[in-house]
């Protein structure tokens, strides 16, 4: 059959197989409820409350012109949205992202990003993002991503403008943000390198690997500050994490994480039933000295 023109993935999703399991977003001790349902017209809604953070409500709906992927309202003070359109235009895929937040809500800057995405060459995905509402200067954001058989090359790097459309001081152009990397896939196992800033003496060299040993198992590895393993002397070493999960039957999942400091962390997920799912969190440390007090969270999802 023809292979699909439209590109595998962005530099961003590179290594995402890797760090759905080793990363932040994989393990919290949050304890949250969650409530799901889809409307007779299609829209896609849930709330959720999250202990000692508050409320958040989220949509989204497709429409024939046009999607949006994300409408959310959260009660620290901030909206979200996000939209795209639905048929590419010559190749190129259009889409917004947009934050609002009131003088309360300090954790991001307000943002308006209009969002070009070529798929027109086999294997290629390119990617630019401008910030109308960049400050102190308006940015674009470039993110590439070529697949040749079973190797993968990318980038990404933010350019810095000489102006501001939001009223900032504007500055100096420049680039900043850059990472490169390099991905090798061998059937159900794949290894890459990921580098930041490659220009600078503080580069920095991460390793990333997945083995998906079956359909109901995998692990992965991911080793930062690579190049540390190389330094004589004192300096920042290496650090990483390793972390598996495995379905343990029909309805349960058991994900384990250990980074190099000997933290541990474990995710059990339950499907109780065609509405509800539950998920139970635990971390805890056994590295040297006494092992750390355990922390906990868990988690109801009721989809409806």
């Amino acid at each position: 059959p023809t292979p699909p023109t439209h590109p595998t993935m962005s530099f961003s999703d590179m290594f995402k197989g890797t760090t759905d399991l080793t990363g932040k977003k994989c393990f919290n001790r949050d304890t949250t409820v969650s409530l799901k349902s889809k409307t007779s017209e299609g829209m896609k809604l849930e709330a959720k409350v999250t202990g000692g953070k508050g409320l958040n409500f989220k949509a989204k709906k497709k429409y024939n012109a046009f999607n949006i992927t994300k409408l959310a309202l959260d009660s620290d003070g901030h909206v979200d949205f996000d939209a795209e359109l639905n048929d590419s235009m010559g190749g190129f895929d259009l889409s917004m992202s947009a934050l609002v937040g009131s003088k309360a809500y300090t954790k991001k800057s307000e943002k308006c990003e209009l969002g070009f995405g070529y798929g027109g060459v086999d294997n290629l995905d390119f990617n630019m993002t401008f910030d109308v509402l960049g400050n102190p200067q308006t940015t674009l954001g470039l993110d590439a991503c070529y697949a040749m058989g079973d190797i993968s090359f990318g980038f990404e790097t933010t350019l810095n403008l000489p102006m501001s459309l939001a009223g900032g001081t504007g500055g100096v152009f420049g680039m900043s943000d850059t990472s490169t990397g390099l991905k090798y896939n061998a059937g159900d196992f794949s290894v890459g390198l990921a580098c930041k800033d490659p220009a600078a003496d503080s580069r920095q060299l991460d390793l990333h690997t997945l083995h998906k040993c079956s359909a109901d198992t995998s692990w992965a590895l991911s080793l930062n500050n690579v190049q540390g393993m190389l330094k004589a002397g004192a300096g920042k070493g290496p650090s990483g994490k390793v972390a598996y999960k495995t379905a343990l039957d029909g309805q349960t999942t058991l994900t384990v994480g250990v980074d190099s400091g000997m933290n541990v962390e474990t995710k059990y997920e339950q499907s109780v039933n065609s509405t509800c799912t539950m998920t139970y969190q635990a971390a805890f440390g056994m590295g040297a000295g006494s092992p750390t007090d355990g922390k906990f969270g868990m988690g109801m999802t009721l989809n409806f």
